[in-house]
């Protein structure tokens, strides 16, 4: 039998070297991406930017400039916390890149202190003079109230706040961005906001935390119960938190690191 060539079975054994390395590249590759992408979606040693929608510079009327969320905080970027076993298991059902609903003002708290924590950045949501100044291109507007007399003011704007156009949320950025580069200020959610509601002017500032609810700015301001899951103890505000208020992260430049 003949035993070929052997300029060509070299030839084969180098091609067959090649490949091999070639394989043994790839396979690297592909387990350093790996690696890569579960550390930024489970790292322990700290957060990570994937984790929070990216941020926008705005100066605001005194000078400070507020990094704003170009977007709400999305279902998947709640997700990681509910992975975490920190925040409350609320995700269910919805789309990943839709702004996270369905949840109180307590449940909000407890995703802020766990992603502050982990960006090692003071998160907080914006008060409601920031979020105005966001939302000056769109600004909310104001309906005329059901009764005039001051007795009645606490009902003043009841069951004025109509149903959402759209039942089901839409993906984030899906409105468009203003001219700050902020998205979705005026699009399917309300936004929860740092502010208490008061339902008739001149009420004294509360102390002891809301007691007539926290601010959500959209439309138009809306006063929303802080535990909307707890109807046991909120009443009338109780029950299931709204489908159509999400949250949107903001800071201050100043006090970052």
């Amino acid at each position: 039998m003949s035993k070929g060539n052997p300029d060509s079975l070299r030839r084969l054994l180098d091609d067959q070297k090649l490949a091999l390395v070639i394989c043994w590249g790839l396979m690297l590759v592909l387990a350093l991406l790996l690696a890569g992408n579960l550390y930024m979606s489970k790292g322990e040693e700290g957060g990570s930017v994937g984790e929070l929608p990216p941020f926008i510079a705005v100066q605001q009327p005194s000078g400070e400039t507020l990094m704003v969320g170009a977007t709400e905080v999305t279902v998947d970027q709640w997700r990681i916390c509910e992975q975490a076993q920190v925040c409350p298991l609320l995700s269910e059902g919805q789309r990943g890149s839709s702004p996270m609903v369905n949840m109180s003002w307590a449940d909000v708290r407890v995703f802020i202190r766990w992603s502050a924590a982990r960006q090692g950045l003071p998160l907080r949501v914006p008060t409601k003079e920031e979020w105005l100044v966001l939302a000056a291109e769109q600004a909310a507007t104001k309906r005329k109230p059901l009764f005039t007399d001051p007795r009645m003011a606490w009902a003043a704007d009841y069951d004025l706040t109509a149903l959402p156009v759209e039942r089901k949320t839409r993906a984030v950025t899906a409105f468009g961005a203003n001219s700050l580069g902020i998205y979705d200020i005026k699009g399917n959610v309300w936004e929860w906001v740092a502010a208490c509601y008061y339902p008739q002017p001149g009420l004294p500032m509360e102390v002891f935390g809301c007691m007539n609810g926290r601010v959500a700015m959209g439309e138009r301001e809306v006063g929303l119960s802080e535990q909307l899951r707890s109807p046991g103890n909120t009443g009338c505000g109780g029950g299931q938190p709204p489908a159509n208020v999400g949250f949107r992260l903001v800071y201050s430049a100043l006090e970052a690191p």
